[in-house]
């Protein structure tokens, strides 16, 4: 599942969608493998083995616009969305503080928890995830985590006031959390730790510190990172090009590299947003003053049921769209393919994602997928 991260494209994706990439064909991948201390290594090449014909996404539902009469089916700030096994989709729209739950024809099946302090109701749902049968949704108001059946019956929460600021979650087989946080304390640490059940804290994964808070979150380095259906977690520090591979058991198995040149920035490109950040005044000294000389390696992970990993990159950054890197199971650079639509999931061999019309409405489109060649 796609954590974070909200690039909406312009451009809008309607019928049957073909992916075409320019260039000569290319049957073999031209990588490395090799291990070091127990551990595989992937390295990459500049260039994906397959450049065209590499998947089709027909499109087979579409919820929002301009014309909906429903105020539920009326879309605002989307952060996150889930799918259980029988296709419904739960939405989290956080301007509207508000998690709706939609069958697979797209049809309103009601709203889970509402607004409030009582049991069961939330201050300001900030991310979910399904458990099981449960939909597990972040507080971040009132700090806590709340346990819903998947029909919207309280079950219980978890309080995690002092366990720092969480910034997403998921949840293992095991009813384990994986989370991102800024640790409570002084400093500025930002975390991807395990936690059990009861919400213990059992290991940290990565951590690093800012000492000052980045013009732009979008351009600075960050932890990304997804849980697979096997329960391993593919993640990253995006400083760099490395992905590394933890299996169910915690261990290393895997760490995947790619050679690549690096994207400068454009300031002109992200002036507007700065101005419109700090109402356009100076940055404050709790702030960095200057833009950073070049993106960061990817700025989102996705992976499919298959074991595909989707390397979100800012390749391209003056075209409309979203562009990827595709792995393989086994961790090789397939291929490179745009998205005009913000990718959120991939279930059951469907993709779910987001898109914007040209009236700037909010659009949840599902199409199903078909690959080529892989």
């Amino acid at each position: 599942m796609i954590k974070k991260k909200g690039f909406l494209a312009a451009t809008s994706l309607a019928g049957l969608l073909l992916l075409v990439f320019c260039g000569k064909q290319k049957l073999e991948w031209q990588g490395e493998i090799y291990k070091s201390e127990g551990v595989k290594i992937i390295r990459n090449p500049k260039t994906p083995m397959y450049e065209k014909d590499v998947l089709e996404l027909e499109e087979e539902l579409s919820l929002g616009g301009k014309e909906v009469q429903k105020q539920e089916h009326m879309f605002s700030s989307i952060k996150e969305m889930c799918v259980d096994d029988s296709g419904n989709m739960y939405i989290l729209d956080i301007n509207q503080k508000s998690i709706n739950k939609f069958n697979s024809k797209g049809e309103f099946l009601g709203a889970l928890g509402r607004t409030g302090q009582g049991p069961g109701e939330y201050g300001f749902p900030w991310d979910i995830c399904i458990s099981g049968n449960r939909l597990v949704v972040f507080d971040i108001i009132y700090r806590r985590i709340i346990f819903y059946s998947l029909d919207g019956e309280h079950i219980k929460h978890i309080n995690t006031f002092k366990k720092g600021q969480l910034l997403d979650i998921e949840m293992n087989s095991n009813q384990e959390f994986l989370v991102h946080l800024l640790a409570s304390g002084q400093k500025s640490m930002y975390e991807l730790s395990w936690f059990d059940a009861d919400f213990n804290k059992i290991e940290v994964i990565e951590s690093f510190e800012r000492e000052k808070i980045p013009l732009l979150e979008s351009l600075s380095p960050d932890i990304h990172w997804c849980l697979t259906k096997k329960d391993e977690v593919v993640w990253g520090y995006s400083d760099r090009y490395e992905i590394k591979i933890l299996d169910a058991h915690g261990q290393l198995t895997t760490r995947i590299l790619r050679n690549y040149d690096p994207i400068p920035v454009n300031e002109q490109e992200y002036a507007g947003q700065i101005k419109r950040k700090f109402g356009g005044k100076s940055p404050g000294p709790r702030f960095q003053q200057k833009l950073p000389k070049n993106h960061p390696a990817f700025h989102s992970i996705l992976s499919d049921d298959q074991g595909r990993i989707f390397i979100g990159t800012f390749d391209n950054t003056e075209d409309q769209g979203h562009n990827y890197d595709i792995l393989d199971a086994q961790g090789k650079y397939i291929a490179q393919m745009t998205f005009p639509v913000t990718p959120f999931l991939f279930k059951k061999g469907k993709l779910y994602c987001l898109e914007q019309d040209p009236d700037g409405f909010i659009l949840v489109k599902r199409y199903r997928v078909k690959w080529k060649h892989i």
